[in-house]
């Protein structure tokens, strides 16, 4: 249903002058641009690679968190590629404002929202489902999701993306993560049982 969405979001927009909607969110370009740089750089690449090491480390001394490790980078990863590939095939032109980077690739859909939802937003996920404290549970998913909304906002403010970018890039990364789920339950229920 995700994709679905995600594939008639972007031909809707992809192809025809920005609407109301997305010419709104200009409102929001400009502001706060220090934090807006700070979020846009905890969505690049090398930012990902410290992240994904440090939870590895993580997994070295928590067996029991691996499993959730290895399914958040495979997320990150998958929702990288599919997010590229879409990218091309939708070749939506970016903003003509934008502010401090000039990003070169398309803009349907936002890689850094579909990013920091595939990453921030799953690891809010799954520490909310997790056996921690819940006062833990509350602050650390709370945090964990707020930044992958500040990640979301900086795009507008920056002038990087439009609104239906960012959307497209939740649609993305829902049904990547969902895909990965189900293809990972499928291969676990297939897996032989010892007793």
């Amino acid at each position: 249903m995700a994709l679905a969405l995600y594939v008639a979001l972007g031909a809707a927009v992809s192809w025809r002058p920005p609407g109301a909607f997305d010419l709104a969110g200009q409102a929001l370009l400009g502001q706060a641009l220090g934090l807006a740089y700070i979020a846009y750089c905890s969505g690049l690449f090398q930012m990902y690679v410290v992240l994904c090491l440090a939870t590895i480390v993580m997994a070295i001394f928590l067996p029991r968190w691996r499993g959730r490790v290895a399914f958040a980078i495979g997320a990150l990863l998958l929702t990288w590629v599919v997010s590229d590939r879409f990218k091309d095939l939708f070749h939506r032109p970016r903003p003509d404002h934008w502010l401090l980077v000039h990003e070169t690739s398309a803009s349907y859909s936002s890689g850094h929202s579909a990013l920091g939802l595939a990453f921030y937003g799953l690891w809010a996920l799954m520490i909310w489902l997790s056996d921690l404290p819940l006062g833990v549970r509350v602050t650390v998913s709370g945090l964990l999701f707020a930044w992958s909304v500040v990640i979301d906002w900086s795009r507008l403010a920056m002038g990087a993306h439009y609104p239906t970018d960012i959307i497209g890039g939740w649609l993305l990364a829902v049904a990547v993560v969902c895909a990965l789920l189900a293809a990972t339950l499928v291969v676990e229920a297939k897996e032989p049982r010892l007793e």
